[in-house]
């Protein structure tokens, strides 16, 4: 009987310690693939810049106290959607920086929950998506960003504007609101 009851404990012991060190590791394991993940698409998408773009999310999340991975998932994603848009590499991560500072800013700012809903309500913003950003009292229009685009030059007035120059204008009218 006693010998039952000792072995019980044991079970449950065993149970008790065992499972909740398999979940951490198995968390464990999975974080790290995220990591490796991140840090592959942040070197495909800055590719030769890479080096200059993890020293600046190095500093940006040390003046932030915030990781830096994150904010290289975050500006690796606004890289490669610009670099698909035609913009030049260098073009392209000082938009993505830019962005992912204000997705920063706006966190802290608006009080919003997460970096990350931030990041994809600016991501909205600058592909056209203009709802997102009007609770923050930034209202795209069609009008405005082409009024917008003729008054800074990025287009003749009266023309067209193309899918770069939108998303140009855009990006400046979001930076200005």
């Amino acid at each position: 009987r006693f010998g039952s009851r000792i072995s019980g404990i044991g079970r449950r012991m065993t149970a008790a310690v065992t499972l909740p060190i398999v979940g951490l590791g198995a968390y464990a394991v999975k974080a790290a693939a995220d990591v490796y993940e991140s840090e592959d698409l942040f070197e495909r998408a800055f590719g030769d810049m890479a080096d200059s773009a993890r020293a600046w999310s190095e500093e940006f999340a040390a003046s932030v106290k915030r990781s830096a991975y994150p904010l290289r998932q975050f500006a690796s994603t606004f890289m490669l959607m610009l670099s698909s848009m035609g913009f030049t590499q260098e073009k392209a991560m000082d938009m993505s920086q830019t962005m992912t500072q204000l997705a920063y800013d706006m966190q802290s700012a608006f009080n919003i929950p997460t970096m990350e809903q931030a990041f994809m309500e600016l991501r909205s913003g600058l592909t056209g998506e203009t709802e997102p950003l009007r609770k923050y009292g930034v209202v795209i229009t069609e009008a405005a960003i082409q009024q917008y685009a003729w008054a800074k030059g990025i287009a003749k007035a009266g023309e067209e504007l193309t899918e770069q120059e939108k998303v140009i204008a855009r990006y400046g009218f979001i930076l200005e609101s």
